[in-house]
């Protein structure tokens, strides 16, 4: 568990430790982690490390909840630019994520995760998707509700938490199973064309 102490930390501190925790984790597999080389180069004790987390699966939290935040502001901002328009704001988060802003400690995180059996896929959905309750009130204010096909608050969170679930799924394809950006992109795109369908006739 990420404890209070490191978010109480100055902004500069806390960067110096997260680029440290990167490094280490873009250079070794989780049994190789080690926390003598990341308070090294951070440039503090071990005891402030245990001060601030508890183990080093806390590090991968921690990226995991940098990149979540990433994405939390990217939904915002695509969901403005398309004007509401969901299936168009997902398109371009993934493309955000895939051409713009795919540091390279995203996919090593992500593969080592992975690699380590007490994780799977859904960790990486749950730790890296935005979603809790303030979160989803205000990307779904941002929702244009006159294109949908549904109107209540229930079923426009489903929406999203599906769409959510298919964007990680991609993402983990690119980054963990390592597959072709663009084949996975055309297949999001047939997904995401059936959901706007619909799989019924009418």
């Amino acid at each position: 568990m990420i404890k209070q102490t490191y978010y109480n930390l100055p902004n500069d501190k806390k960067e110096r430790i997260l680029k440290a925790i990167i490094s280490e984790i873009d250079k070794y597999d989780f049994e190789d982690i080690s926390i003598n080389r990341i308070v090294h180069t951070a440039q503090i004790s071990r005891g402030s490390f245990y001060q601030y987390f508890d183990n080093k699966t806390d590090l991968f939290h921690l990226i995991l909840e940098d990149f979540r935040l990433d994405m939390y502001n990217a939904c915002k901002s695509a969901l403005n630019e398309a004007e509401g328009d969901l299936i168009a704001a997902c398109k371009m988060v993934f493309d955000y994520v895939v051409e713009v802003s795919a540091k390279q400690y995203y996919a090593s995180a992500f593969k080592t995760v992975f690699s380590f059996t007490n994780y799977n896929s859904q960790f990486l959905i749950e730790k890296s998707c935005p979603q809790g309750e303030p979160i989803i009130q205000e990307i779904m204010q941002l929702v244009n509700k006159d294109l949908l096909n549904i109107e209540s608050k229930n079923d426009i969170e489903v929406m999203l938490e599906i769409i959510g679930a298919v964007l990680c799924k991609s993402w983990f394809e690119i980054f963990v199973m390592k597959r072709d950006a663009a084949a996975v992109k055309n297949k999001l795109d047939h997904m995401l064309l059936l959901m706007k369908n619909g799989f019924y006739r009418r």
